[in-house]
């Protein structure tokens, strides 16, 4: 009856950049009526959702300047578009949170409900990691927001084992798991330093390393640029050091994996502004000197 009612709903995408656009075109893909709304793109309207059952908030959410999420485009999203949707419409939020969001957003627009679908794409390959995910996460607040999201993403990932949980708890799950992928990355360029020091090649020991079972080859890498970059996890993590902060806590581990990963990537490019020579077989850069390394001002995260 859920999969029937799915298919002749309308299901709306705000936000069609790099998930949005996956979103859009994995539904699409599964047969359901996609209708997508962008202001910045110049696409459709928030009153072109209206009637839609489900609507996927995509909308970024850029690092603020203490490290945490700006929200503005989140709250201004929804603000756009519920005065459009009828009464217990899902708003699936994808974008990525910090923890309490969702709550802050059904107490603040209780005609509607909210959940959370943290995304855990790949940003090199967007569109077959969404259909293809390791799990799909449904933080829902309630048990009819939870199977209607289920459902309909079994009919996008139907391969994907669903968990359901409560909001929070999925927006965790995300800044998590992007934290100790990071962590990881920091730690693969700490031990590639520790390889040179004994002229050994990490690849070689990375090979070897990778094939243990409970840590696997994946995020072991050690690049000319040093440490990781990219959108997401050094926003993440630095979101979740805010987070935690912002609820009493000092996340020191997660503060000194930040600080590592801003120091050696400053450094690389300082080897390469210079015209270093010292990349020995991708091994990474030259392993430290036996004092240690001293972070940066600039390296250092903000509380």
């Amino acid at each position: 009856m859920i999969r029937e009612e799915l298919v002749i709903d309308r299901i709306g995408v705000i936000g069609l950049g790099m998930v949005g656009g996956a979103v859009a075109k994995a539904c699409s893909k599964a047969g359901l009526r996609v209708l997508g709304y962008d202001r910045y793109l110049g696409i459709g309207d928030p009153e072109r959702l209206a009637g839609c059952r489900v609507v996927f908030l995509c909308v970024p959410t850029p690092a603020s300047p203490d490290g945490g999420f700006d929200l503005d485009e989140v709250w201004a999203a929804v603000g756009e578009i519920e005065p459009v949707l009828g009464e217990g419409s899902i708003v699936a939020v994808k974008s990525t949170v910090p923890p309490g969001t969702v709550d802050r957003l059904a107490d603040a627009f209780p005609r509607i409900e909210f959940a959370d679908l943290p995304e855990f794409l790949v940003a090199s390959n967007p569109d077959e990691t969404f259909v293809n995910p390791d799990r799909v996460v449904v933080g829902a607040g309630s048990t009819t927001a939870a199977t209607i999201l289920v459902e309909l993403m079994s009919m996008v990932a139907p391969e994907a084992p669903a968990i359901v949980v409560r909001p929070i708890e999925a927006e965790l799950a995300k800044l998590c798991a992007n934290a100790l992928l990071a962590a990881k990355v920091a730690m693969a360029n700490e031990l590639s330093d520790v390889c040179a020091q004994y002229d050994v090649q990490w690849p070689r020991v990375k090979a070897v390393v990778g094939l243990d079972r409970r840590i696997g080859p994946d995020h072991l890498s050690v690049t000319r640029e040093r440490g990781f970059g990219g959108a997401c996890l050094p926003k993440d993590l630095d979101g979740l050091i805010a987070a935690a902060a912002s609820s009493g806590r000092s996340p020191s581990l997660l503060r000194f994996v930040a600080d590592f990963n801003r120091d050696i990537r400053m450094q690389a490019e300082r080897d390469a502004m210079g015209g270093s020579t010292e990349w020995a077989a991708s091994n990474g850069r030259k392993a430290p000197s036996s004092n240690g390394r001293q972070l940066t001002e600039r390296g250092r995260s903000q509380p």
